[in-house]
C-alpha cells in the first residue's frame, strides 16, 4: 500500500527547509570570517570599537598613538617637531617649551622656525586639506583653567599659520584638549614638560 501522499509532502519540504538553513549558516559564517580575516589584516587604527575595518573619521584619531614618520619628512630638521603619521592622517607635534613660556599662551620667538618648516610641509604635501590644532597642558592647574590655556594656544598656533604660513584660516580649527589624553606622568616635571604640546594634525585625502 502506498504512503498517503501529505505527509511524503510534509517530509520533503521540512527536508528542504533544513538544507536552506543549514546553507545560509553556512554562508553567514563565511561571510563573517571574510570580514573577521580582513579587520585582523588592518592597523589597529584601521578598526572601529568592535575591530570592524572602517573609514577613519576625525573622531578615531587619536595623533599621540600614530606610529612616528620622522625619517619619511626631510623638510623637518628640528628636534622640536616629532612627525607621526599613517594613511589617514599626518600629525606635526611641537614641544611646549618651544612654542610658549609656562603658563602663557603668547607665541616665543624661538618658536617661528619651528612653525616655518611645519608650513613647509603642510604646503608642499597637503595644500589644500582640512588641518586641526590640538592644544593640550600639564595638570597642575585646574582642568577649566588648563582647557582654556589650551584653546588660546591652540588659537595662537592657528593665527601664525594663517599669517606666516599663508594658510587659509576655514582649513584650520582648533580643539583645546587640556590636560586629558597626557602622554607622561603628571607628577614629575619632566613628565609634564611631555604633556604640555600642540598638535597640528592633516587629513591626508
Amino acid at each position: 500500500m502506498n504512503r498517503p501522499l501529505k505527509p511524503r509532502i510534509y517530509a520533503f519540504v521540512l527536508t528542504l527547509a533544513f538544507s536552506w538553513a543549514g546553507c545560509d549558516n553556512a554562508q553567514k559564517t563565511s561571510t563573517n570570517q571574510t570580514a573577521t580575516d580582513t579587520a585582523a589584516s588592518l592597523p589597529a587604527h584601521d578598526k572601529d570599537t568592535l575591530g570592524r575595518p572602517q573609514e577613519l573619521g576625525w573622531a578615531e584619531v587619536q595623533p599621540y598613538d600614530l606610529p612616528i614618520i620622522r625619517s619619511q619628512m626631510t623638510e623637518i630638521d628640528s628636534s622640536s617637531v616629532t612627525v607621526r603619521g599613517n594613511e589617514h592622517f599626518t600629525t606635526y607635534e611641537v614641544t611646549g617649551e618651544v612654542l610658549f613660556d609656562e603658563g602663557k599662551a603668547a607665541l616665543k620667538p624661538s618658536a617661528e622656525a619651528k612653525l616655518q618648516q611645519v608650513s613647509t610641509s603642510i604646503a608642499s604635501r597637503f595644500p589644500k586639506n582640512e588641518v586641526r590644532i590640538f592644544g593640550y597642558t600639564d595638570a597642575l592647574d585646574t582642568k577649566a583653567d588648563n582647557n582654556k590655556l589650551s584653546e588660546t594656544r591652540a588659537e595662537a598656533v592657528k593665527e601664525w599659520l594663517v599669517k606666516n604660513g599663508n594658510m587659509e584660516a576655514s582649513r584650520i580649527s582648533i580643539h583645546p584638549m587640556g590636560e586629558s589624553h597626557p602622554v607622561a606622568s603628571n607628577a614629575t616635571a619632566s613628565g609634564r614638560k611631555e604633556n604640555r604640546r600642540v598638535e597640528i594634525v592633516v587629513r591626508n585625502h
